[in-house]
């Protein structure tokens, strides 16, 4: 039996965390750090920024992409969430909010002229004010988070029937390492093909980002194999952002 695979990323851990992200209010996703953009972007990445007292306290990463005279500016692929990141401010709530938006109507004004900006906002911005003070238009879009949890919480968090499945799945199937990155890339686009659906992204890009991500400590890549040795591989972790 094949399982269906998905790709996840996870927050960093321990000295990692320290040496990717010094100042994490500044990198509040993994889709804010340097090197996945670079990736994404393919080195194209440009970014808005505010200095003060030779410090950064903001900080807005984008890509600009130009087709036939049209250009546009917002997030690389493959970069779910983005927006502008802050260093902590000082003061009450309602002066913290009104140098938020302040400092992104500066970060707003250093992109370059453009047809088209889109960028979905990650969960730390909480208001779009700015931007519509600009002349955006903003639109809201649903998701969900998962919350890093143990192990424990996550189970008691799951459905009863859910977690009869689960039960049901270790008695067919056992984990282990999985095989390389560009074999599990391969696996995921024949998934994608025989549904009838097309694999919308280059998978040499994707291949690049899993080995960024494994090389960093970043994410797992594991192999559900069944009795007969038939197989199945996911890519996956606990979550998609840190110090949430």
């Amino acid at each position: 039996m094949i399982l269906a695979a998905e790709l996840v990323v996870s927050p960093a851990l321990g000295d990692e965390a320290v040496r990717v992200c010094p100042t994490s209010s500044l990198y509040p996703t993994i889709y804010h750090e340097t090197w996945w953009l670079d990736i994404c972007a393919g080195g194209k990445i440009e970014e808005a920024s505010i200095e003060r007292a030779g410090a950064m306290i903001a900080r807005m990463p984008y890509m600009v992409s130009r087709h036939l005279g049209f250009v546009t500016c917002g997030a690389p692929p493959l970069v779910h969430f983005s927006g502008p990141a802050f260093a902590p401010m000082d003061g009450p709530p309602q002066t913290r909010i009104q140098s938020r938006n302040d400092v992104t109507r500066d970060l707003i004004a250093q992109l370059p002229r453009h047809d088209q900006f889109s960028m979905k906002l990650y969960h730390g911005i909480t208001g779009t004010l700015a931007f519509q003070r600009e002349g955006f238009k903003t639109t809201v879009q649903f998701t969900f988070e998962v919350d890093p949890l143990s192990h424990v919480k996550i189970w008691a968090g799951i459905r009863r029937g859910h977690r009869r499945l689960i039960r049901d799945a270790e008695a067919i199937y056992t984990i282990g390492s999985a095989a390389k990155p560009s074999e599990f890339v391969e696996f995921y686009a024949a998934n994608i093909a025989n549904a009838g659906k097309v694999f919308r992204f280059d998978q040499d890009l994707v291949t690049r980002l899993i080995e960024a991500c494994l090389a960093r400590s970043r994410g797992l890549l594991l192999l559900a194999r069944d009795a007969s040795g038939a197989q199945g591989r996911t890519f996956h972790d606990v979550g998609s952002w840190q110090d949430v």
